[in-house]
């Protein structure tokens, strides 16, 4: 349930108008929440939005939707996107988003944090499997096709969700490979490796 006090400290005291992942942080949910339970959190949430603060601008909810809706029980999963990238078939990457994407939208959530179009340049790093590897020319194409799965050419179409390139340029070469660890790239190799997939 929603706690209504919560709602109205964050949304309304403070003014915050995105909410990103899943709400059960630290919480045991098996299986997660189907499309439904979703929108029984989600709808509050607006309603709160557009009725009860002075703006009416409604909340833009997010989710992890990487590899499918996979905070959504009963979507459909795909491969990684490391496994998706190994095809070098980059109408897959659009297909499967394109099937993300509904699935993700018919649980009210309109905002999908991917994909991830960071270039994996250290094999260390624990994140490598949500990327498209390591080659910029392979993580640009298959970003694009993506990213054109998950919205396609109407954003408003009740089947497509705005897309958010995770995660930050250079975010995929920490030098220790340690997720969320510092990363010493020269601006030449930010150039050359990183700037492409996002551009």
């Amino acid at each position: 349930e929603v706690d209504e006090n919560k709602m109205n400290h964050v949304i309304r005291d403070y003014g915050v108008g995105s909410i990103l992942n899943s709400p059960f942080s630290g919480q045991d949910v098996h299986g997660g929440l189907n499309a439904q339970q979703w929108l029984n959190i989600i709808n509050p949430i607006q309603d709160f939005a557009m009725n009860s603060t002075a703006s009416k601008i409604p909340i833009i909810y997010g989710l992890d939707s990487l590899h499918g809706a996979n905070y959504i029980s009963g979507s459909t999963l795909f491969p990684h996107p490391i496994g998706v990238a190994s095809s070098f078939d980059p109408e897959l990457a659009k297909i499967s988003s394109e099937i993300t994407a509904k699935d993700t939208r018919a649980a009210g959530v309109h905002w999908i944090f991917g994909p991830n179009v960071e270039n994996a340049i250290n094999p260390l790093w624990s994140r490598v499997y949500e990327t498209y590897g390591e080659d910029p020319l392979v993580c640009s194409r298959f970003g694009a096709a993506a990213t054109i799965g998950l919205q396609g050419d109407d954003i408003s179409n009740s089947e497509k969700a705005a897309a958010c390139l995770k995660h930050y340029v250079g975010y995929g070469a920490p030098r220790s490979g340690k997720d969320r660890t510092d990363a010493w790239i020269p601006e030449s190799y930010l150039r050359q490796y990183f700037l492409p997939s996002f551009k």
